[in-house]
């Protein structure tokens, strides 16, 4: 049937059509669904049995292989094909499939499977030898193309590779200065950080030496009266004085990197403890926290909630300064006796200086204070410094009278002349008149400061008591500290004894 025909054909035409496809047509199925007839689904088919489901009648062999399609009709290029993708042809009464017998073909098909999959009842049916082909070999060739000797290369390189990871790990690590100025980042572990793992001698009473070692925790071993001191034959460190002694090394450290500008800044270092209170802003009284021994109490809760009210009572001062020279008497009766130590004992140094103080600037966010002392005798200046507070560390002795203060600070030597020294009068914002006598203990380099100390503004006089360190022998056990690490440490467990002994005394002497 052309174009032309379509055009020209009229409805007799049509009629006579329609009259010749009656004649050979086959009678066409009921495509109406039934309702007794629900759809399948994998369920069904898993649980279905002859009682539940009507028996779905079979296509007859002939419809099945015609419901198939062949190769001749899949789809060609460039051929024209229905949505089923079959190739069109001219309709063939005779070989005409309804849509009815491919539906009961395929559900044929779906009733075999589901017969199949109900004999499936566990995992040996469905591996047993009718389901599964087993190959003939154990293992797959290996394909001639792999079998080369770029292979036996490429594992080769690898373990050269492997070789020199392991030879860059063992080269030791060197920590580089970095260049943007920013604060260094160690590879190892600072010896100021490390554990404490000397060996020292000491005698005993009987003039026996013993050796003396501090186990990799930085306990100590062999100075207990006890055969075993412990359940690990060490004495443990004691935390307080850990944290003190890390405290002032980093400090340290922190002062070199702020004062690159200044060659051995270290030197103009002091570190001192003042006796005080840490005094409750709120409350208006000394602070009272849930603890019943010395602590080191954290820096920003004084900050924000505390300060420090240094100072103590005449009667105070009075009662050191009878302590000392108690102490001075014994050590010098010890040496001519023969029974003393040769390094017990003390010199004592008295002053007299009026001090003008005055705020210059700012430096890293902290306060930078320039001080003139004049000696009130002779009117001559004694010392020209600018002092700048770097930190501070609070130690609370609740069964004491009073707390201390850990300082750091940088002093630095100023030279002024006489037109320097006016301008520097006229911004000067404090004057102290000090009366102060100072116990200098050579074998544990402390200096005990007692200051009478007297304000323009003010006529009441004030008393303080301070506990100060030699910086340049702190500073040798520092740089020492590789060869003997216990030597630092216990010059400032020396140090912090020394505050302890102070207000202990003078807090039994209230009693």
């Amino acid at each position: 049937m052309d174009l032309k025909n379509l055009i020209s054909r009229t409805s007799d035409d049509e009629m006579q059509a329609s009259d010749e496809l009656n004649e050979n047509a086959q009678p066409q199925p009921d495509l109406t669904k039934r309702a007794s007839e629900p759809r399948l689904s994998i369920h069904n088919l898993m649980n279905n049995t002859s009682e539940t489901a009507p028996p779905i009648p079979k296509p007859e062999e002939k419809e099945i292989e015609a419901s198939n399609p062949t190769t001749e009709q899949r789809t060609a290029p460039f051929t024209n094909s229905n949505e089923l993708g079959y190739k069109e042809e001219q309709p063939n009464n005779e070989n005409i499939i309804s849509p009815m017998q491919t539906l009961n073909a395929s559900e044929s098909l779906s009733e075999e499977n589901a017969s199949r999959i109900k004999k499936r009842n566990s995992i040996s049916a469905l591996t047993n030898e009718k389901d599964v082909e087993i190959p003939t070999t154990d293992t797959p060739p290996i394909p001639e193309s792999l079998i080369t000797k770029g292979n036996n290369n490429k594992h080769e390189s690898i373990h050269k590779k492997i070789q020199k990871l392991e030879e860059i790990k063992k080269q030791p690590e060197v920590d580089s200065a970095p260049s943007d100025g920013k604060p260094r980042r160690y590879k190892t572990k600072p010896t100021w950080a490390q554990d404490y793992i000397p060996t020292i001698n000491r005698v005993i009473s009987s003039g026996r030496i013993i050796k003396q070692t501090t186990n990799a925790d930085g306990s100590l071993g062999g100075i207990s009266k006890l055969d075993i001191p412990s359940i690990t034959g060490s004495i443990p460190r004691n935390d307080f004085n850990k944290l003190v002694t890390e405290w002032i090394w980093a400090n340290v450290e922190g002062v070199k990197q702020d004062y690159l500008d200044v060659p051995n800044v270290q030197e103009y270092i002091e570190i001192e403890l003042k006796l005080g209170n840490i005094w409750d802003k709120v409350r208006d009284a000394r602070i009272q926290l849930p603890v019943n021994t010395e602590c080191v109490v954290a820096t920003d809760y004084v900050n924000q909630e505390c300060f420090f009210k240094p100072g103590i009572t005449l009667q105070n001062f009075n009662d050191t300064k009878t302590f000392m020279n108690k102490l001075i008497k014994e050590a010098a009766e010890q040496q001519q006796q023969g029974r003393g130590h040769a390094n017990n004992k003390y010199i004592t140094e008295s002053s007299h200086v009026l001090d003008l103080i005055a705020s210059d600037s700012r430096r890293n966010d902290k306060p930078i204070s320039g001080r003139v002392s004049i000696d009130v005798k002779t009117k001559r200046k004694t010392n020209n410094i600018t002092k700048q507070r770097i930190s501070d560390l609070y130690l609370h002795f609740p069964n004491t009278l009073f707390d201390l203060r850990l300082s750091l600070s940088v002093e630095l030597p100023n030279e002024l002349n006489d037109a320097a020294f006016e301008i520097f009068k006229k911004r000067v914002t404090m004057e102290r008149e000090k009366e102060r006598i100072s116990y200098i203990h050579q074998a544990t380099f402390t200096k005990v400061d007692l200051t009478k100390v007297k304000e323009k503004n003010n006529r009441v006089p004030k008393y303080e008591l301070e506990l100060e360190i030699n910086t340049p022998a702190l500073l040798r056990s520092m740089d020492n500290v590789e060869d003997d690490p216990l030597y630092y440490m216990d010059l400032v467990q020396a140090f912090l004894d020394n505050g302890r002994i102070i207000t202990r005394h003078l807090s039994q002497q209230r009693q």
